[in-house]
C-alpha cells in the first residue's frame, strides 16, 4: 500500500522538506522533472491537501547531507552512521524516481558489506570510532568505498532536489 511521508533534509545548510513515497519500490514525489521540495511542513501539507495526497501523520527526522559531506573531507574521523544510512537510503529512492545509476545500488560484495555495517551501526552506537576491529567497524578500504558512495549521493541530491 502506497504511503506518503514528509521527509526533512538538510543540504548545503538549508533545511527543506519533500514527500517520500513508501511502496513496493520506494521513491520521492517528482514535479517539473525535479524532486518536489518545500520550505516548511505547512507548505508540504497544503500541497498534499490540494493534490489529495494523504500524508502519514508522523514527525519527520532530519536526513543530514551536511554532516555526511563534512565526513567525506576526512573519512578517518568519527562516522555518523545514522546520517550515512539516511542519506544512502534517500538517494537510492531518488535514483529510483529518476532512473539514475548510483554506486550505492550496486550488489557487489564490498558495497553490500559496507551497507550491512552502516545498517548495523544505525542503531547503537550512532557514532562509531575509527577503523579498529569488529564486524560493526569499517576498515580503511570500506571507508573509502563509503566516502565514494556518499560523494556521489551528495552530487545526485544537489542535482535533483535543491530548489
Amino acid at each position: 500500500m502506497k504511503r506518503h511521508y514528509i521527509l526533512w533534509y538538510r543540504l548545503d545548510q538549508k533545511d527543506r522538506y519533500l514527500i517520500w513515497i513508501s511502496d513496493k519500490i520506494d521513491s520521492v514525489l517528482v514535479r517539473d522533472k525535479r524532486v518536489a521540495t518545500f520550505e516548511t511542513i505547512a507548505e508540504v501539507q497544503a500541497y498534499a491537501a490540494a493534490q489529495r495526497i494523504p500524508l502519514v501523520d508522523e514527525a519527520p527526522v532530519v536526513n543530514n547531507f551536511d554532516t555526511v559531506q563534512d565526513w567525506i573531507t576526512d573519512p578517518n574521523q568519527v562516522l555518523n552512521a545514522v546520517d550515512c544510512m539516511n542519506v544512502w537510503n534517500l538517494v537510492k529512492d531518488i535514483t529510483t524516481a529518476f532512473k539514475i545509476k548510483f554506486k550505492g545500488n550496486l550488489t557487489d560484495p564490498m558495497t553490500l558489506e559496507v551497507y550491512d555495517k552502516i545498517c548495523q551501526n544505525n542503531t547503537i552506537p550512532a557514532h562509531i570510532p575509527g577503523a579498529e576491529g569488529g564486524k560493526r567497524n569499517l576498515k580503511e578500504k570500506e571507508r573509502k568505498v563509503l566516502a565514494d558512495i556518499m560523494a556521489q549521493a551528495i552530487a545526485i541530491a544537489q542535482k535533483t532536489i535543491v530548489a
